[in-house]
This record gives structure tokens, C-alpha cells and sequence, in this order.
């Protein structure tokens, strides 16, 4: 996937962020109180609290992705009847490059928790019950494999729903909510991404035979329910990423060629 690929000299930077742990703070979830920082269930409820009042009757679902360093600005923009556009801007090489372009067929979905490339009306169908997710989850992952076990397939399907794939609000924070409830995730408190943005690192481990440990890490920001940043690092391939998100929203802005951020 084009957002996987935003890698190189930006990696090192996200990673290599200091980490501070805060005891509780930012805002709370719909009760109000302060969200508990250092724990990765309270802040993923935090998050899927906030993801279910966001604005959902956009003409457009747009995904804007852009390097560490900045000098790279991908935007990806989808109706709901499955029209869609690329527009992206670079400043790399000689000078800036842009444009906007209009596509045939959807962007190739391999991971998904239907499985891959499902239409884009059964996304927008799934159930907004954290159980059925992970159910279907859990249903549609391959079997064990050298690259991955069938628990890292329904991580990574969770994190590319909730940066990637069009879905309703409802759905997004059903996401945060299986994902609070999936075994071993570890809050590593507050955090900023290589842009500064203020979130909470939150860290799931796995391990395959081929790839040793892999852990895929997140920042969100809980207050507003925006996945930050995403990475990945092997133990036995290195990193990769950051991909730095400025953007998973619906919206009626039409399509047009993203500037750098």
C-alpha cells in the first residue's frame, strides 16, 4: 500500500521520539473524567468515544498521508457510490510535482477484517458490535503463517479500518473498542509524532517465524480520535514507516491536489 511505503530517513524519527508516561490526563471519555494515559484500554475507549460522535454524512471520505520529513503529501478521496481521486504533491527532486487524477476501481484493500479487496458496500456495511469486528476478524485471517500469526492479521485489519477504509463513525469506534479488548496492547503515554502533534503511543507485539517480533505502534489522539502516526518494526527486518496521517475524515470538500503540510 502507497501509505506503507511513505518509509525511509523518516523512520528512525517517529521511533526515536522521547516517550513520556503522564499518570492521567487529557480529556475523558463521555463520563468526563480524566483519561488514565498509561492505560492502553482506557485511552482506546477514549478514542472510540469520541470516533462515535464524529461527523459521518460527508460527500467524500478523504485519507491524507504525508513523510516525516514532510516533503510528501498523498490524499485519497472516495464517494460513497465508489468514484474516486488521487491527488498528491512532492517536493522531492528538482522542484514541486503535483496532480490530480481520477481512477478506476477502488485502492487494493489487502488487509481488511473481511478479508481482501471487499466492496466498498460491504465496508460500509460492517456491524458497529466490537465482537461481530473481531469476529469476522478472526474469520476471515489466513491461517498461520511464516510472516504472520493470525492475531497480528486482526491487528493490522483494525489499524488499516481506522486509517484507511471508509466506514461510518459507528464502525470506527467499534474498531477502538475490539482493539481495547484484544490481549497484550501496552499504552506507552504520551508521545509526539515527527510533525509535534501531542498524542498516546500505543504499542501491540506479535511474532512469526520469519519476521521474529514485530511490534506495530500507533499514536492517537484520544481527544479527537485521529490515528496520528503508524510504524512497524521487526526484529528481523528493521522498521518501517512513520506514516504520518493528517487526515481520515468525511467532508464535502471536493477533490483537489493536497498541499504540503
Amino acid at each position: 500500500m502507497w501509505a506503507r511505503g511513505l518509509v525511509g530517513a523518516a523512520a528512525a524519527t517517529a521511533l526515536a521520539v522521547a516517550v513520556t508516561t503522564a499518570v492521567s490526563g487529557g480529556d475523558g471519555g463521555g463520563d468526563g473524567a480524566p483519561t488514565d494515559l498509561t492505560s492502553a484500554r482506557a485511552v482506546l475507549l477514549a478514542a472510540a468515544d469520541r470516533a462515535e460522535t464524529a461527523p459521518g454524512d460527508g460527500r467524500y471520505w478523504r485519507v491524507t498521508v504525508t513523510t516525516g520529513d514532510a516533503r510528501r503529501v498523498h490524499a485519497d478521496w472516495i464517494t460513497r457510490d465508489g468514484q474516486r481521486w488521487v491527488g498528491h504533491h512532492s517536493a522531492d527532486g528538482d522542484g514541486p510535482r503535483s496532480g490530480l487524477h481520477k481512477l478506476k476501481g477502488l485502492r487494493p484493500e489487502p488487509v481488511t477484517v473481511l478479508g481482501p479487496d471487499p466492496g466498498l458496500k460491504a465496508l460500509m456495511a460492517l456491524p458497529a458490535s466490537p465482537a461481530a469486528l473481531r469476529s469476522l476478524a478472526e474469520r476471515h485471517a489466513p491461517a498461520d503463517s511464516p510472516h504472520q500469526t493470525k492475531r497480528g492479521y486482526v491487528v493490522d485489519a483494525f489499524v488499516e479500518l481506522l486509517t484507511r477504509h471508509p466506514v461510518p463513525p459507528k464502525v470506527r469506534a467499534a474498531a477502538y473498542r475490539a482493539l481495547a479488548d484484544l490481549p497484550g496492547v501496552r499504552s506507552l503515554g504520551e508521545i509526539r509524532d515527527a510533525r509535534g502533534r501531542k498524542g498516546v503511543a500505543l504499542s501491540f507485539t506479535d511474532r512469526s517465524p520469519r519476521l521474529g517480533t514485530k511490534e506495530t505502534r500507533l499514536i492517537i489522539d484520544p481527544r479527537t480520535s485521529q490515528v496520528l502516526s503508524t510504524a512497524f518494526v521487526s526484529s528481523r527486518k528493521g522498521r518501517s514507516g512513520p506514516v504520518l496521517y493528517l487526515g481520515a475524515v468525511w467532508t464535502n470538500d471536493p477533490p483537489a491536489v493536497p498541499g504540503l503540510p
